[in-house]
């Protein structure tokens, strides 16, 4: 509960590599993760590279420049200019899209049983950083470059392995900022 209750979403990094301990218990964490029928539709590349890391929030960055709406361009400006915060780790989980389709062949018709599985994966990525004292971000934004103009070259640059596409991303670091976690708002809920 205590890391539940305590985490937010971090988006200031010192840009201090993680240790290889971190790295493997987050890890494990995201590989202990349930999925529907336990068929773990997905693949975890975990990007340390720091010049690879800059370069995809350089593209991404001028991607979202480029659009007719600034809006998200100018808040990532607010926030000092990077899509990545200057986390020098991101787990990258990619799905696998033959799995997009349930056991008869056809198209999930509402969420995907992979949705679903993603969210956990990332959560259990997200605590498991917030259990080792690091902060953490589930970051969409990645997907700006990686399934942008130039998705061949990212895909490749990544190893995303054939038949899998983006999912989700989870950066970590140390956090150079704190923040409260938001405020609990009980009126989200109802008993029957």
């Amino acid at each position: 509960m205590k890391e539940i209750l305590e985490r937010y979403s971090c988006r200031a990094y010192t840009g201090d590599a993680l240790k290889e301990n971190e790295i493997k218990a987050i890890a494990d964490a995201a590989l202990a993760s349930p999925s529907g029928l336990n068929r773990q539709p997905w693949h975890i590349i975990i990007v340390t590279n720091k010049k690879l890391l800059d370069e995809m929030c350089a593209e991404g960055m001028q991607i979202l420049k480029d659009k007719p709406d600034q809006t998200a361009y100018n808040r990532l400006m607010e926030r000092g200019g990077t899509m990545f915060y200057n986390a020098p780790a991101m787990f990258l989980v990619a799905t696998n899209v033959a799995n997009m389709y349930n056991l008869s062949g056809v198209l999930h018709d509402n969420i995907s049983m992979e949705a679903v599985d993603l969210g956990i994966v990332c959560q259990n990525i997200a605590l498991a950083a917030q259990h080792l004292e690091l902060g953490n971000v589930i970051c969409a934004m990645a997907g700006i470059t990686i399934n942008g103009p130039n998705k061949d070259k990212w895909y490749a640059k990544l190893n995303i392995p054939q038949g899998f596409e983006f999912g989700m991303a989870v950066l970590v670091g140390k956090a150079k900022t704190t923040k409260p976690p938001h405020e609990l708002d009980h009126s989200k809920i109802s008993f029957v």
